[in-house]
């Protein structure tokens, strides 16, 4: 399953949702929790081939780091994007920005070997020069 059928799935669930939602609200849960699933199915689907692909390249000698901090990157994101849109749901939009923030940072921090190997090589660059 690609994007493009995901977001149509998504589109579909929500239209149908909204429409029963008027008419029956209890069938409006189960409409939700089908197109959940059915999300979830195509992101764990890519999520595979990016695990695949990601796991090829990090048998390439150095890469193998930052393929590890790409990992941690995309774990941090999807938390933290789930985690705020919950809250949101709730009614919390304070408590959402907070964690979007802790996220934006937390990814900051994770971004920092690599910053400083990029200035470890423009370093040596310049002595070469």
């Amino acid at each position: 399953m690609d994007i493009w059928e995901i977001c149509a799935l998504a589109v579909l669930c929500a239209a149908v949702g909204a429409i029963i939602g008027n008419m029956a609200g209890g069938l409006n849960v189960a409409v939700k929790l089908a197109g959940l699933a059915l999300a979830l199915g195509g992101v764990v689907g890519i999520l595979g081939e990016v695990v695949r692909a990601v796991g090829e390249l990090s048998f390439r000698g150095e890469f193998s780091e930052y393929a590890s901090l790409m990992m941690k990157g995309v774990g941090i994101a999807t938390l933290c994007r789930v985690c705020s849109d919950v809250c949101r749901d709730c009614g919390q939009s304070t408590v959402a920005s907070a964690v979007e923030s802790a996220g934006k940072l937390t990814m900051i921090l994770l971004s920092m070997p690599i910053v400083a190997d990029l200035l470890q090589y423009a370093n040596e660059l310049l002595e070469k020069i």
